[in-house]
């Protein structure tokens, strides 16, 4: 839903009546006065923004979790003794 909320109105609309409603593209161009291609691409477009979002977040979350793993096997690493 995070990522729903970052997008513009128009796009967020034509989703939810899409995804949520299951109205097509028709029906969404008659209740919002747009021509079906126009609903369509708001759609097309709102949906890619939602995946580079959530690519984003899955990109950082997988940083996250590699500095985790290397700092916890830096912190339990054997000291080397200076012999």
């Amino acid at each position: 839903m995070r990522c729903l909320e970052q997008l513009p109105l128009e796009q967020r609309e034509v989703i939810v009546l899409k995804i949520w409603h299951q109205y097509t593209f028709e029906e969404i161009g008659a209740l919002l006065s747009l021509s079906p291609n126009t609903a369509a691409g708001r759609y097309r477009y709102g949906i890619q923004k939602i995946r580079n979002l959530l690519q984003s977040e899955l990109d950082q979350y997988e940083n996250e979790e590699f500095d985790r793993v290397v700092i916890a096997q830096l912190e339990t690493a054997p000291t080397v003794s200076g012999d």
